[in-house]
């Protein structure tokens, strides 16, 4: 009787741990499914009229956690098989806000937090002072398989990694 007694204790601690275990990762997996990471490229100019093999874009990182929207976005040059980043292609714009989803469409607004190298918009106020006029990007994204559609552009869902957008 003892014997079965402490056979029983044992099984339920085994069965209590395995429990624990499969809770734990059940969390990780939808924890890691409310993050995902997309990466797309606007143009930003057609050609460099000095050098006509250059193509000007910017590389667009749009980053779900949650009902977040984070957007981070570099400057590039491609120049044949050669990707360079500089700030004088145009700012890094860093942007957060929310989302909200409706079938297959995402609706996205955000605004900007913070800018590198970035110029700064100007309006004049009814009383004549110039005041700074704050960027948003507000869009639609359809999805589709393996990533997002939006104003023409092919986002594609890539590994997950921290954005710069997320520090602030």
């Amino acid at each position: 009787m003892r014997v079965t007694c402490n056979v029983m204790k044992t099984a339920l601690k085994t069965l209590f741990v395995i429990l624990i275990l499969i809770s734990c990762k059940s969390n990780k997996i939808e924890s890691q499914e409310s993050e995902s990471l997309f990466l797309g490229y606007e143009k930003i100019g057609i050609l460099d009229e000095s050098n006509t093999g250059i193509l000007w874009l910017r590389e667009t990182l749009i980053k779900f956690k949650n009902d977040s929207v984070f957007i981070d976005q570099n400057p590039i040059s491609v120049n044949k098989k050669d990707t360079l980043y500089s700030s004088s292609d145009g700012g890094f714009y860093y942007f957060q806000g929310i989302k909200t989803e409706n079938l297959n469409k995402i609706k996205i607004l955000t605004k900007e937090i913070a800018c590198d190298y970035c110029p700064t918009e100007m309006k004049r106020n009814s009383e004549g002072k110039f005041e700074k006029i704050d960027r948003e990007k507000n869009f639609e994204a359809e999805k589709i398989p393996n990533g997002l559609k939006a104003h023409e552009i092919i986002f594609k869902k890539i590994k997950n990694r921290k954005l710069r957008s997320e520090l602030y």
